[in-house]
């Protein structure tokens, strides 16, 4: 399958068990990144692992990912710069019917004098049901090490089509939105709170599919600017 993505080509190449096996991004400026993908025996990633030098600081240089006896992820670790230089922590809980219900997130930040320190934010989902996996809303919030602070910093708010999702086109269990969906969303409603009052900020996505019913294109519109990003596949089921 491959991904047009925000300019750039993401290629991704599988086994004969259709197990991930490795992909590279093309940003189209002169860089190709090309990455190692290692597996567990449900065919599920616990690592990419950048092959060679990365292009720049930006560059994501390693992921690891774990999972629990569901095969559900818990945890996902990005490193930049080298495979030694943690970028940000996803710790991943979910309720008792098996939905997402907590994400909390660890970003290391660099201060102007080179000394590290996190920063911790949480999302916490609600569901239209018991058994959807597509989330109606998403609340974030500030936070410390040991849990949520304050009032809600953004509440999203969305709507989904009834086809398969392919994740976005990209290794990793986690959309843009951050959802484990099922499906793909249509519509997103964000509202930013601020003391002076809220931001709003919606956003539409349309989508061509194929006769298997995934995704062969993605038109994402917001503030009267388009974005498309294509899908092809092989051997798609």
């Amino acid at each position: 399958m491959t991904d047009g993505k925000s300019g750039s080509l993401t290629t991704l190449t599988y086994d004969k068990s259709n197990h991930l096996t490795g992909f590279t991004v093309d940003d189209h400026k002169g860089t190709i990144s090309n990455y190692t993908v290692t597996t567990n025996a449900q065919g599920l990633v616990t690592q990419y692992l950048l092959n060679g030098q990365p292009a720049n600081s930006f560059t994501t240089t390693k992921v690891t990912a774990a999972y629990n006896g569901n095969n559900r992820l818990t945890q996902v670790q990005v490193y930049l710069e080298s495979p030694a230089v943690l970028f940000v922590t996803e710790d991943l809980s979910y309720n008792s019917n098996g939905q997402l219900d907590q994400l909390k997130t660890a970003l290391v930040v660099t201060g102007s004098k080179g000394q590290d320190s996190t920063v911790y934010t949480y999302a916490l989902y609600t569901y239209s049901n018991s058994s959807t996996m597509n989330p109606s809303t998403i609340t974030s919030y500030s936070g410390s090490a040991t849990g949520k602070t304050g009032s809600p910093n953004v509440t999203q708010t969305f709507t989904f089509d009834t086809k398969h999702s392919n994740g976005g086109g990209f290794p990793g269990s986690l959309d843009s939105f951050n959802t484990i969906a099922s499906n793909n969303i249509l519509t997103a409603q964000s509202a930013y709170h601020f003391s002076s009052g809220d931001t709003n900020v919606n956003q539409t996505f349309t989508y061509q599919y194929n006769s298997s019913d995934y995704p062969v294109s993605k038109v994402y519109q917001y503030n009267g600017n388009s974005v498309t990003d294509t899908y092809t596949y092989s051997n798609c089921k």
